[in-house]
């Protein structure tokens, strides 16, 4: 005998009401041929992932850096775009260094990826 279900509750439109508790795979779960991929992918990048990522900067600059940027938490984005400007007034000496090599950074990192287009582009 079959063990008991709980009802399946779909709206007219066939798709599912809310709060359904008819099933399917648990939040977050993989399926197996999912983990036997990432467990591949993982295996190979500890063996060879620091040769293929330096092969891929010497070699094709534009997309390493396209996978640098992907690699980016969107996160991490939003969070830079919604800081207020600081105060620098009210800023330690060591707090504006901070402020200013990041500033720094981001422009050279700017720089190099025009120069990367560019040469792409030519």
């Amino acid at each position: 005998m079959a063990p008991d279900r709980p009802t399946v509750l779909r709206g007219a439109d066939g798709r599912f009401l809310t709060g359904n508790t008819g099933g399917g795979r648990p939040k977050g779960s993989r399926n197996r041929l999912t983990e036997l991929l990432m467990t591949a992918i993982a295996d190979d990048f500890a063996t060879h992932g620091a040769d293929a990522i330096a092969r891929l900067r010497a070699d094709d600059p534009a997309n390493y850096l396209r996978m640098v940027a992907a690699l980016v938490p969107r996160e991490l984005i939003l969070q830079r775009e919604s800081q207020p400007v600081p105060d620098y007034a009210e800023l330690s000496d060591e707090e504006a260094f901070v402020l200013l090599e990041a500033e720094y950074r981001r422009r050279r990192l700017e720089a190099s990826m025009k120069s990367v287009a560019a040469s792409v582009n030519a």
